[in-house]
């Protein structure tokens, strides 16, 4: 008798779980989501998925398309950082997100243990190496220390061509992004990694020095991935994916974060002497009237320009910015310029933003300091900057000196510093590139 009534109570719980009353999957369906108000997507910090920007606000182009989703959704979006890859993905399995969006390439590995929305962003993966590298092809890889992102579909995909080359090896970090790991390529270290073509492309704005040496995959679309059994909201993503305003969207972010040439001869001394001979005089009276009212070095604030536009006033950088100074048009708006191809203000304005970034400096600071901390603060932010000299004290780096600041500056973008810092991720190395360029055209202008 006891034993019946042990297979009837098996009978009755393996019931309530067919019917879903005891179901235990983690995942929320679409009603659930609109009911509980809230979207929470997983993802990355990183400058081509979710960040804080200098103006303190959430940008980057997968918080952007989300936010559209959950306002299709009627919901408020949460974005849940999650420092690696492989933490982002088993995220789903405990419940932590709804989906993840997160710069991640569709692959049949992926596939066969979660679903997928459509595909987004074409792409192929490249080999992307420091300027000593001088090979073309695999062979050439034989004796290069490559390092790429653990768990990563690079990882994936370089298993496959090991086995038609045998000689290839790599090392893999899994608390580093993409992104870092091309500063460490571009300052030296590794010879080599692999990145898709999309954030190569963001990369070598900055870093033109990076060579792209070659595809190493075929064509591949990023993707969003959720629970492999919400089939709901998978096919909520494509009916909202299929509407005209989301592609409109879609094509503008593509445009916004990813958009833009390489302008690499632009760095080289030789052709900023050309320009100085040729561009320059065109505005050189502009650079010094601004520079006398808000008492700043003309020739720094031309170095500056140049820095920016390449003193070309109708420069469009895929943010957003323009002009010859690239300014916001946030910022354009405070300044109460309406026409921000307007170079004469154009050019006032971002006198007058130098200036008063050199202002907000405690006064024991050199002036010397002042100078490269401002003109950092003109690229990245005063606050961000603020953040790295907080660093800088427990790292014991000088605080009060450009040097110190810009050893701790590209830390910025590392999970464990930034997650306790005031304003969060910020793309560090950019500012220290930044202020480096501009240090080399402000000695040629002197």
């Amino acid at each position: 008798m006891g034993s019946m009534s042990l297979i009837f109570k098996s009978c009755v719980i393996l019931l309530l779980i067919s019917i879903g009353g005891c179901s235990s999957e983690k995942f929320k369906t679409v009603d659930q989501i609109k009911s509980s108000g809230e979207l929470r997507v997983l993802t990355r910090t990183s400058g081509t998925t979710y960040y804080t920007n200098k103006n303190n606000k959430p940008v980057g182009f997968e918080y952007e398309l989300a936010k559209n989703f959950a306002e299709h959704l009627g919901v408020k979006l949460e974005m849940v950082p999650i420092s690696s890859l492989m933490g982002v993905l088993d995220g789903l399995n405990s419940g932590r997100g709804d989906l993840v969006a997160s710069g991640l390439t569709d692959t049949v590995s992926r596939r066969e243990k979660y679903a997928a929305g459509p595909g987004y962003l074409d792409l192929t993966q490249k080999l992307v190496c420091n300027k000593s590298f001088q090979g073309k092809t695999f062979e050439d890889l034989k004796n290069a220390r490559m390092v790429i992102v653990k768990g990563s579909s690079y990882e994936e995909n370089l298993r496959e061509k090991k086995k038609t080359y045998p000689f290839l090896k790599w090392e893999t970090i899994s608390d580093l992004s993409s992104g870092q790991l091309l500063q460490l390529v571009w300052e030296g270290g590794p010879d080599c990694t692999v990145v898709d073509s999309h954030i190569s492309s963001v990369n070598r704005r900055y870093m033109p020095e990076l060579n792209e040496v070659m595809d190493v995959s075929e064509q591949q679309q990023l993707v969003w991935y959720l629970h492999s059994k919400n089939k709901g909201l998978q096919k909520e993503i494509e009916r909202w994916r299929q509407l005209p305003e989301t592609q409109s969207l879609l094509n503008q972010l593509k445009l916004r974060y990813f958009g833009g040439n390489i302008a690499v001869e632009r760095f080289d001394a030789a052709i900023f002497k050309k320009e100085m001979k040729r561009t320059l005089p065109k505005y050189v009276r502009l650079f010094k009237q601004a520079g006398q009212r808000y008492n700043v070095d003309w020739r720094l604030l031309a170095a500056l320009s140049y820095q920016e536009s390449a003193w070309d006033p109708s420069a469009t950088h895929p943010n957003g910015n323009f002009g010859i100074m690239m300014l916001s048009e946030e910022f354009a708006a405070e300044q109460g310029i309406l026409d921000r191809k307007d170079v004469v203000k154009q050019i006032f304005a971002g006198a007058k933003h130098l200036s008063d970034l050199r202002n907000r400096w405690p006064p024991f600071i050199s002036k010397e300091n002042v100078k490269w901390m401002s003109v950092a603060a003109y690229n990245i932010g005063y606050q961000h900057i603020q953040d790295a000299r907080r660093i800088s004290i427990e790292l014991n780096f000088d605080p009060n000196s450009w040097e110190g600041v810009a050893q701790v500056l590209p830390l910025l973008s590392q999970r464990r510093y930034y997650e306790d810092l005031k304003y969060g991720f910020a793309d560090g190395i950019q500012p220290v590139i930044y202020v480096k360029r501009i240090k080399s055209f402000y000695s040629l202008l002197k």
